[in-house]
């Protein structure tokens, strides 16, 4: 803990401070999720959108069966584009899904 009367910069206090709380995992989700369509390639995001993170596992909305066809051949690619941007372990495998907001 900080003197009294001494300042720390919030930039080094509130991880910690969200990682007490239990919600920096909410928090890496959040911005996992809010960075999806800047992750993959614009015809990809038109056609998919993140959902939620799993246990490691990103579950990805996708409009059509078509679609997640085509996703599960480039899975690789998009693992290899959100690992320098995260985490290491944050997301293990992504999960494709028809519908649920797409």
């Amino acid at each position: 803990m900080a003197k009294r009367g001494r300042f720390r910069r919030l930039d080094r206090t509130i991880p910690g401070v969200l990682s007490r709380l239990g919600l920096d995992r909410d928090l890496e989700e959040q911005r996992l999720l809010d960075a999806w369509p800047g992750l993959v390639d614009k015809r990809i995001a038109g056609h998919t959108r993140a959902v939620a993170l799993e246990r490691g596992v990103l579950v990805v909305a996708v409009d059509s069966p078509t679609w997640m066809t085509q996703l599960r051949f480039v899975k690789s690619d998009i693992l290899r584009a959100i690992a320098p941007r995260f985490r290491s372990g944050v997301v293990r495998d992504i999960r494709f899904v028809h519908g649920r907001g797409a």
